[in-house]
């Protein structure tokens, strides 16, 4: 996909330079011949050319920017299952210089993980890796701040939980030092969030509700056995496709086996059957009263929604629309 953009960005080029060579001719034929007439033809052809220089001029194309080739890169490949749910979405929709960058990123941010976060995930989730709990937690806290959710001083200070801001390799603004060259700053990751939100609108509808759950249904959630929400785009286009997006939370200590069925009119496939494994909570628990976004001291909203993130299991199908009209999707 991004080979074969490049490549016609490079054609054009091509046609640019032809365009503008023959509007050379052009003007130097007028002038040695006297022919005024040629110099309409020869401007007409300059102005085309110049055109078609500033729309190639407009397109976004540094390697050395966080997904700074995503105007020649379409995400088109995907897993089926998503196991951490923000942290694979958003590598997801990474173009390929930049998800090396991200592997480099996660290891970098593995280093600067706080003890006590380490402590924390570790008695909660002994066979889990701190880092997936971390990276989703910071994901997390970087959405709600690109919502305008957490003030400025909220956000450092969540982030203070998770990983030592104060090194000298990691600035919340600027990122993190790779090679000598900062990545993955605030203004890239917001970049991001505007980008998924592009072809992914679904994976966000489904944070927000969870969101909006925990903190108007805390009670019913922590005790039901299974929490199901499922999201897609509203409205789509016949030779686009449609990303449909099941997020499924097991809050039993132990795993369990469920089956999906998807029925999708008119779109190719037009019936899925899935099976999945869900693993269990472990030890952790749902608070069954009501507590803040953010907290200082205790349990919050986005500690509990990281974890569950993290916990819980996708599964993002995306299918192609064959038949123009409304349909219904049913998922059960």
């Amino acid at each position: 996909m991004l080979f074969s953009s490049v490549k016609r960005v490079v054609n054009l080029l091509k046609i640019i330079a032809a365009i503008c060579f023959v509007a050379l001719i052009l003007f130097l034929v007028m002038l040695l011949g006297e022919n005024l007439d040629l110099g309409f033809a020869a401007a007409g052809f300059a102005l085309i050319g110049l055109g078609l220089a500033i729309i190639i001029r407009s397109l976004n194309l540094n390697i050395h920017d966080v997904n700074g080739l995503q105007d020649f890169y379409k995400p088109t490949t995907h897993q089926i299952f998503l196991d951490n749910f923000f942290a694979e979405v958003f590598a997801d929709h990474l173009d390929p210089v930049t998800y090396l960058k991200w592997d480099e990123y996660l290891a970098g941010i593995e280093k600067f993980l706080t003890p006590t976060f380490i402590q924390k995930v570790k008695e909660a989730e002994e066979d889990e890796l701190p880092l997936t709990f971390g990276i989703e937690s910071i994901l997390f806290l970087y959405y709600l701040r690109f919502q305008g959710v957490l003030t400025d001083e909220q956000f450092t200070r969540e982030l203070k939980e998770v990983i030592n801001v104060d090194s000298a390799s990691f600035d919340i603004k600027r990122g993190l030092l790779i090679e000598g060259l900062w990545y993955f700053s605030t203004s890239d990751i917001y970049k991001l969030f505007s980008y998924i939100k592009k072809y992914n609108p679904g994976f966000f509808n489904i944070i927000d509700r969870l969101q909006l759950e925990l903190a108007d249904n805390i009670e019913r959630i922590s005790k039901d056995p299974i929490y199901m929400d499922s999201s897609a785009q509203e409205v789509v286009y016949l030779n686009s496709e449609l990303n449909v997006m099941v997020f499924l939370y097991n809050n039993t200590p132990e795993d369990k086996n469920y089956a999906i069925k998807i029925v999708t009119p008119g779109f190719e496939p037009n019936k899925l059957k899935l099976d999945i494994k869900i693993e269990g909570r472990g030890s952790f628990l749902i608070p069954n009263k009501p507590f803040p976004l953010i907290s200082s001291e205790g349990t919050d909203i986005a500690r509990v929604l990281s974890t569950m993130l993290e916990n819980g299991d996708t599964t993002w199908l995306t299918l192609e629309p064959k038949e123009t009209g409304e349909e219904t999707i049913q998922i059960f």
